[in-house]
């Protein structure tokens, strides 16, 4: 039998954190002097305490701790409630992994800041246009490929010939009133050349029609989208100094899309807030 300043030292573990289990009965002293109060421990305990070190490092709670160590003689309950922690551990550290991401970024935005360029807006009016555009509500913004996948198809169904991007323009339009996490509304559209016959029925949901002329306030966003917040900011000063005032849902024009080329740096996305006609 050891006394607790021994075991202590066998067990590397300190004196206070083993009377603090005992306290919680996570680990009794194997027996207790009735007459000077002195905890002893013996040699098997320290497998014990072996145990709730490695738990520990694994960043489960003592109270947890305490639990787990009944099923010892129950080793599928042990293993599910290690496969648990397990997912949990994953979901944090995907967590961890998207802040490191974000943290990255802010720094990397910081150290540009002082050299940037501030973005160039312009006045801007897009004319007639002939459309195929699909509207629909999607889980998130970031859905958005799902409705350029259906406009593809309808394309295809149209036949050869029928090319959705050949020298024209393809534009996402956001409808809802304010930004939204979830439920969004979204239409996207494709210019048509002049010869297209817009007066045909739906193909696989997409549909036709004529775009009338819109004046919108745009900037030229070259790269990835994580700028898009300076460019909204460049635009909203830039409004308030010209006296105008935003109409109409805004949008984004996509000359070279994730769809074209799969690397950020390459994206060239036109971002527009519609103006009120003077």
């Amino acid at each position: 039998m050891f006394r607790i300043g021994e075991f202590s030292k066998l067990a590397m573990v300190s004196v206070r954190m083993l009377r603090h289990y005992d306290e919680i009965g996570l680990l009794t002293p194997d027996t207790v002097d009735p007459y000077t109060g002195y905890r002893y421990y013996s040699a098997s305990q320290l497998a014990v305490i072996g145990r709730i070190q490695l738990l520990k490092e694994m960043g489960i709670s003592l109270s947890q701790i305490t639990k787990m160590l009944e099923l010892l003689d129950q080793p599928q309950k042990l293993e599910s409630f290690l496969q648990m922690r397990h997912l949990e551990l994953q979901q944090q550290q995907q967590q961890l992994s998207c802040q490191l991401s974000l943290v990255q970024s802010a720094i990397e935005r910081l150290r540009k800041e002082q050299t940037m360029k501030q973005f160039h807006v312009e006045k801007k009016t897009f004319p007639q246009m002939k459309v195929a555009y699909l509207r629909k509500v999607l889980p998130t913004y970031a859905d958005e490929y799902q409705l350029w996948a259906q406009m593809n198809h309808a394309f295809q169904l149209l036949g050869p010939g029928k090319k959705m991007f050949e020298n024209k323009c393809a534009m996402a339009v956001f409808f809802d009133e304010g930004f939204r996490e979830q439920d969004v509304d979204v239409e996207i559209r494709v210019q048509l050349s002049d010869d297209f016959v817009i007066d045909q029925p739906p193909v696989n949901e997409v549909c036709f029609g004529l775009l009338p002329p819109v004046t919108a306030a745009t900037v030229m966003l070259n790269g990835s989208y994580d700028q898009i917040g300076h460019v909204y900011e460049e635009i909203a000063q830039w409004v308030e100094e010209h006296h105008f005032q935003m109409q109409g849902p805004m949008f984004n024009i996509y000359h070279v899309s994730p769809a074209m080329d799969p690397n950020p740096d390459n994206w060239v996305t036109e971002v527009c807030v519609p103006l009120k006609a003077e």
